[in-house]
This record gives structure tokens, sequence and C-alpha cells, in this order.
């Protein structure tokens, strides 16, 4: 595991414990991470993120949005790193699609 990988490895964790342990927004207890992508040399950690009500999306977007600043200070705290990397939050469209590919299958049989 390269440096990028570690820290996003490192960052995932962070993050999805916080979502379960220190935030008080009952909706992103909701959320998961499902990967971190580290680009721009370090600088920014795209975090995907998916929930189970689709619908709600743009809610949950908005809610990760207000909370970015307390999620960029427990990463900041919690990594050994001279500049905790700019965090981005990002839907996660994997399981949309494979649920979509799901159904798809479902109606060929």
């Amino acid at each position: 595991m390269n440096k990028k990988e570690n820290l996003a490895s490192k960052i995932q964790i962070i993050i999805s414990q916080a979502l379960l342990e220190e935030v008080n927004n009952p909706m992103l207890k909701e959320v998961t991470v499902t990967s971190v992508e580290m680009i721009n040399g370090g600088d920014i950690a795209n975090v995907y993120y998916s929930i189970l009500n689709e619908e709600e999306e743009e809610a949950f977007a908005y809610e990760l949005k207000k909370a970015t600043s307390f999620f960029s200070q427990i990463v900041s705290k919690n990594l050994t790193v001279r500049k905790a990397p700019k965090i981005v939050f990002i839907y996660d469209l994997k399981l949309k699609h494979l649920n979509e590919v799901d159904e798809m299958f479902k109606k060929i049989k």
C-alpha cells in the first residue's frame, strides 16, 4: 500500500467512526463511507458515500456539506500529517448502478 492509499484508508476509518460516534445529526448516521480517493497530490480527499434512501440524496449532500468543517477538524486531529487534506463528499453511484443492473436481470428472467 502506498502513502496515498494508506492516508485514504485512515481517512475512511476516521470519518466512518465519526459518523457512528460523534455526529449529532441522526440523518448523517445513515451515511456509509464507501471509499476515499486522494487527489491533487494528496491535498484533496474525495470521500465517496452511500445511503439507503436514494430519493433523499440531495438532503444528505446538503447535510454533509454543512458538516464538512467538522469532519475536517476530526481528520486533522487524528492524522499525523503536516497539512490535512480538504474533504469533499461525493455520492457514490456504484450502488445505484448495481441496483439498476440487478433490476434489468430480474426483468430478463
